[in-house]
């Protein structure tokens, strides 16, 4: 095959046979990290509106919606440093192909803790902050209760209310997320041959 022919078919098709271009499995994880920070904003309002509603509802479970409520955001908050982690060095790491919220289902090796632990320094206080408000929010002698209540806050005559604003977040999240994959789209994948 001259030449020629076989630089064209390397330009025209390897793209298409080759993983995603870095740069755009970069720049896509990075505007997903974006995405979520936006929904984590929305679900750690959601959780303080929550737990206030639980506080004036039921007073007794006060505290632990409280403790819930922390645990949830300090979380959220983790997660996002974690995700704009992954994104700038391992953003094969990330599903892209999910939802907003299936960021956050990723294997976080210790290696990489250790590297933002050194490299970040609000991320250390942050995570060990995160797990003790989760113990705290773990071993609240309520916290059954306040489970079993949480349930319910989605099934009786207020809770469609609760489950629509939850949706809503999810939805604008999942929206910010599809407009980075148009921004940024991956090559499609080959067919395995066969």
């Amino acid at each position: 095959m001259p030449r020629f022919t076989t630089l064209l078919l390397i330009l025209c098709c390897a793209p298409a046979l080759a993983e995603p271009a870095p740069a755009t499995l970069a720049a896509l994880a990075q505007c997903a990290a974006r995405s979520y920070d936006d929904y984590a904003a929305g679900m750690a309002a959601w959780e303080k509106d929550w737990a206030h509603s639980v506080a004036q509802a039921r007073p007794e479970l006060g505290e632990a919606a409280q403790l819930r409520a922390d645990a949830q955001t300090l979380a959220l908050k983790r997660d996002g440093l974690r995700i704009r982690y992954l994104a700038g060095q391992q953003p094969g790491a990330l599903d892209l192909e999910e939802t907003v919220a299936a960021l956050r289902l990723f294997d976080w090796a210790p290696a990489s803790e250790q590297a933002l632990r050194h490299g970040q320094p609000d991320y250390a206080g942050l995570a060990d902050q995160t797990e003790q408000a989760q113990r705290q929010a773990e071993t609240q002698p309520r916290r059954d209760e306040l489970e079993a209540y949480f349930e319910e806050s989605f099934t009786g005559g207020s809770g469609a209310a609760v489950a629509r604003q939850l949706n809503q977040i999810l939805e604008q999240g999942n929206a910010a997320l599809d407009a980075c994959r148009r921004e940024h789209p991956l090559p499609q994948q080959a067919p395995p041959a066969g």
